[in-house]
């Protein structure tokens, strides 16, 4: 992933499910978890910024929130903490002048054991960015799976209508869990019902389909199915190309690996 952000090289990124792993030995989650696992074992974000500098390009973390949050045991019985976030990078170069974050109200609900349930919170990012003296404001967001299309929906509706019209340029890019057909009342029309256009569809009549590589990533060759990670824009801006990134055979890792379960979008847009 940061061979393909040092080739594209965008000023601004926005990445779902950038998770953190860590644990507690020995695990105290069968006496009721009072203590939540805090050794880091594994944070993609630390590594991802570790690898980008290692390679010469310099980005910051504009903003961040953390989705959901939650602990298990694992089978040696020491605790396992996953916190998975939502992120915005900007290139260091680049004047970012406020950000915000926010989780959605409308939120997936597991039953356990007894009255017992885990909420699985999703939310958003906004970085407000100024390009020659111009204003953009950026989103990155991730909705509900489709598992759940009336939350999802609630959601889409729930994140534009924190940004208003008066937000001015506005780019809205995440993985929304939702196909482009505008023709069927789904999240992708909800969202272009609030006044985004679809950068995607405004140059190329590709398919483009990003989702999605094995759960282990181990698949030989790419078996997309779906366009559900899309990026909008409302405004005076105009896209003037728009490509996938993360499908080659040379953006495989050296033991095979996809870069994600999802491929990327790179959309570059011209200013007045």
């Amino acid at each position: 992933m940061a061979s393909i952000i040092t080739t594209e090289q965008p000023h601004l990124i926005g990445l779902q499910e950038v998770s953190k792993f860590l644990t507690q030995s020995p695990g105290d989650f069968l006496t009721g978890n009072p203590v939540a696992a805090s050794d880091v074992a594994l944070d993609f974000l630390d590594e991802l910024m570790t690898a980008l500098a290692a390679q010469g390009v310099s980005y910051q973390v504009a903003a961040s929130v953390d989705n959901s949050d939650i602990e298990f045991i694992s089978v040696t019985a020491d605790d396992i903490h996953q916190i998975d976030r939502e992120v915005i990078l900007a290139r260091s170069d680049f004047q970012v002048v406020t950000t915000s974050t926010g989780l959605f109200r409308e939120r997936v609900t597991v039953p356990l054991v007894g009255d017992a349930v885990v909420e699985i919170p999703r939310g958003g990012v906004m970085a407000n960015a100024v390009v020659d003296r111009f204003e953009i404001r950026f989103v990155s967001t991730h909705l509900e799976v489709s598992a759940f299309h009336d939350i999802q929906i609630n959601q889409a509706e729930e994140q534009v209508r924190e940004i208003p019209q008066s937000a001015g340029t506005t780019i809205l890019v995440g993985d929304i869990n939702s196909r482009p057909i505008p023709s069927i009342p789904n999240t992708y029309s909800t969202i272009l019902d609030a006044g985004y256009t679809d950068t995607w569809m405004m140059v190329t009549d590709n398919p483009g389909p990003t989702c999605c590589h094995a759960d282990d990533l181990l698949n030989e060759t790419p078996r997309l199915a779906g366009r559900i990670d899309v990026i909008v824009d409302r405004g005076n801006v105009t896209p003037i190309s728009t490509h996938v990134v993360g499908d080659k055979p040379e953006d495989l890792t050296s033991s095979g690996l996809w870069p994600s379960d999802h491929d990327g979008v790179v959309t570059t847009f011209s200013l007045p």
